[in-house]
């Protein structure tokens, strides 16, 4: 009598290689990275779990790396003084995205998720802007003053990258976290576009770091 092999046993094995590669998606990634990757299920499934962080700890943890960068692009390290102080000149940004989340959930949302809840998603989608702000330092602490032309072209051209990937990002949170159809989400994008950017425009022109860089050409 013939004995009769398994489907399992019968079915030949993979390479070790190849069975790694499979053990990939279930590596424990962060919420930060998974939110980058996959915002819209992502989303879906944190809005749905209780509260991971403090209130207010990612925006503060934002504000210091804002303030991290401006010390090591300024004075090429970063002492606590120069942190400490680039943190308080910049905390305005996510002081601005915070009203930006506040307006556009109580203007276009449907969930009911609390705003709390909903201010700590939303910095979960800023990943893109840490490795861009992370990168920028870096190339700036490699760059002598005669060659800052070279960093602001650097800054100029890589730029797009975190902006599209964020208004990606800041779409399906709109969307998945705040319950928003199509109409309310495009409109909350440009809400917080005119809040936020158009703040750090005027914040720009009117401290005068931008116009004298417009005005002679770099």
């Amino acid at each position: 009598m013939v004995a009769v092999r398994s489907d399992e046993s019968a079915r030949p094995r993979e390479p070790a290689w190849i069975a790694g590669v499979s053990l990939f998606p279930r590596l424990p990634w962060s919420d930060d990275a998974r939110v980058a990757l996959r915002p819209a299920a992502v989303y879906d499934e944190l809005s749905r779990g209780p509260a991971r962080t403090a209130f207010l700890e990612r925006p503060l943890l934002f504000s210091f790396l804002l303030g991290l960068v401006l010390a090591l692009t300024t004075a090429g390290r970063p002492t606590l003084r120069l942190v400490l102080g680039g943190a308080l000149a910049f905390g305005f940004i996510p002081a601005l995205q915070i009203a930006s989340i506040a307006l556009s959930g109580a203007a276009f949302g449907r969930s009911g998720i609390p705003l709390l809840r909903a201010i700590d998603l939303h910095f979960l989608g800023y990943l893109p802007w840490t490795v861009w702000l992370l990168f920028v330092a870096a190339f700036a602490s490699f760059t002598s003053p005669e060659r800052e032309h070279l960093l602001w072209a650097v800054i100029l051209w890589s730029v797009a990258v975190p902006i599209l990937w964020s208004r990606v990002i800041g779409w399906h949170f709109f969307r998945r976290v705040l319950g928003m159809g199509v109409p309310g989400a495009l409109a909350a994008l440009l809400v917080q576009i005119a809040i936020v950017w158009g703040s750090i425009l005027v914040f720009f022109l009117f401290s005068g770091q931008l116009e004298p860089r417009i005005l002679s050409g770099h």
